[in-house]
């Protein structure tokens, strides 16, 4: 999250990739914020770039950032009983 917010405030909108399957739309949007590419672009800077260890998993799909950050956070809260071994939290 740190690292995407980084991102946007760097970036700069990029011309809009052409949409191909023959719809024609009425929108005439010609920039977007954002690549289609960015999650995979993402995931390769977070490999190579993780400025805090929470950011830097080996081997382990980053769709699950939320379960490490919220385990980290409750342990930094004094609450690791509400935590386990492998990441996730509980309602107790």
């Amino acid at each position: 999250l740190v690292y995407l917010d980084e991102f946007l405030r760097n970036s700069e909108p990029v011309l809009k990739r052409v949409n191909r399957t023959g719809n024609s739309s009425s929108n005439k949007q010609e920039y977007q914020l954002l690549k289609d590419n960015l999650v995979r672009s993402y995931n390769k800077a977070l490999k190579k770039n993780a400025p805090y260890s929470i950011f830097a998993i080996k081997n382990g799909p980053k769709s699950h950032i939320g379960r490490h950050l919220m385990t980290s956070f409750l342990s930094m809260k004094g609450l690791t009983e509400l935590t386990n071994v492998v990441g996730n939290w509980s309602d107790k």
